[in-house]
């Protein structure tokens, strides 16, 4: 037998090997509770998400989805100990973009690689943040705010989730559009910290997600003062774009993602996309979280491979021209 031949029959063999081993993990997986790591405090979009998601897969996979919030440096904390967990499926991260395609390009030094660590399961839901105004603020709408800014350089400031997330470039990627507004960005460890401080006037502006503020929105405690997303926002019709209010192209929206180790049987994570995909189709699920801004959006690992493939270009150019560094 040549050399060539048996390198490639040894080839098929480890393959079947590999494919089988996944198959019989798949099927005996999970055996002890799921824990879902989300780099956000309770009360948040993200862990809304978790929460509303969890519960609605536990009893098609026999096991609880315990929600475990890890919040703190940019989502890393959270995105390594899943990187680092056991590729067993019952350590998985459920997280927005900021870890996985923008903090590489903002922090000097990661002791992990997002997109080489980490293996894609699904895509899930996504929404779009607001241009938020505590009423104290003399703005009724975005020509106002920018007039104001513009009259008090330096004296105005905004919240968002932290440094590097969507909603920071997004605060950022207004200033630049609106002539680089004078305005401080004051960064919070999630977006229920950054609520907490916009209603008590601490901070008077904000680029926050819709789910922890949108009862606030509706109580007319805070000024929704524009919606990030190219369209508007079904849950605030008659709030305008930002976009539409005055700063054409401007679009950023905060999606996220399930994530596992790079080593995750393919069989476990599919079956794990499986179980997602259900929930986010179930009509129940659609509408409670369509209820606070979120529009479904599964796909695949396969899909979701390719969409943070493009996502990360797309931040790093965000990244860049912010300026924003982490050291």
């Amino acid at each position: 037998m040549t050399q060539p031949l048996i390198r490639v029959l040894a080839s098929l063999a480890l393959g079947w090997f590999a494919l089988n081993e996944g198959s019989a993990a798949a099927q005996e997986f999970p055996t002890r509770p799921i824990r879902w790591i989300v780099p956000a405090p309770a009360g948040g979009g993200a862990d809304l998400l978790a929460r509303t998601l969890g519960e609605r897969v536990s009893p098609g996979l026999g096991q609880p989805v315990l929600v475990e919030n890890r919040a703190g440096a940019g989502g890393n904390i959270a995105a390594e100990a899943v990187a680092r967990a056991a590729p067993n499926g019952h350590t998985l991260l459920m997280t927005d973009a900021a870890p996985l395609v923008i903090n590489p390009s903002l922090y000097a030094r990661l002791s992990f690689d997002p997109l080489a660590d980490l293996k894609p399961i699904a895509r899930l839901a996504s929404f779009p943040f607001l241009l938020l105004a505590h009423p104290s603020v003399p703005a009724e709408t975005l020509a106002d705010l920018i007039a104001l800014a513009r009259a008090r350089p330096g004296t105005l400031a905004y919240a968002s989730t932290g440094v590097g997330t969507p909603q920071h470039l997004g605060g950022e990627m207004f200033r630049s559009l609106a002539g680089d507004l004078d305005i401080v960005h004051v960064p919070y460890r999630g977006g229920a910290p950054a609520v907490v401080d916009l209603l008590s006037g601490q901070v008077q502006l904000g680029f926050i997600g819709i789910p922890p503020t949108l009862g606030h929105i509706q109580s007319g405690r805070l000024r929704a003062l524009g919606v990030s997303s190219l369209a508007r926002a079904a849950v605030l019709p008659n709030v305008p774009t930002i976009a539409e209010a005055g700063l054409p192209g401007y679009e950023a929206v905060v999606w996220f993602a399930l994530m596992g180790p790079a080593r995750l049987p393919t069989g476990i994570a599919t079956r794990m996309h499986e179980a997602v995909a259900a929930a986010l189709t179930d009509p129940a699920v659609q509408a409670r979280l369509a209820s606070q801004g979120f529009t479904t959006d599964p796909a695949g690992p396969a899909e979701m491979a390719a969409f943070l493939s493009s996502e990360a270009e797309k931040w790093r150019g965000l990244v860049t021209a912010s300026g924003a560094r982490v050291e």
